[in-house]
């Protein structure tokens, strides 16, 4: 699996973070797993066909040292479909930018 990773964070900015992923994000099944929503004008022309498959995300795995975003774009309603897909470089843009943008306004170093 492609991701993007931010590793060697402190327990202090981990706490940090899941604060901040709480407050902004749905958890989900799993304690440390987020969705990150994307943007409906950031969906490729397939997603964007694909309106029973709406809508699209990415995982963001909070852990103890790391953040990992995987950089596949999820549906939240099917597993397998072909709209489902590795970013584009928009959507792999957007996704390294919001998180660099998380870590800027949280004043973390990465």
């Amino acid at each position: 699996m492609k991701q993007y990773v931010v590793d060697e964070i402190r327990p202090k900015e981990y706490e940090t973070l899941k604060a901040y992923l709480d407050d902004r994000f749905t958890p989900q099944f799993m304690d440390g797993l987020y969705w990150l929503f994307l943007d409906k004008k950031l969906y490729s022309e397939n997603q964007k066909n694909h309106a029973a498959c709406h809508p699209y995300c990415f995982a963001l795995e909070l852990k103890e040292s790391a953040v990992c975003a995987e950089l596949l774009v999820r549906s939240q309603k099917r597993m397998r479909c072909d709209c489902v897909a590795y970013a584009t470089d928009e959507q792999r843009h957007w996704l390294l930018k919001t998180i660099d943008d998380m870590f800027e306004t949280l004043q973390l170093k990465t």
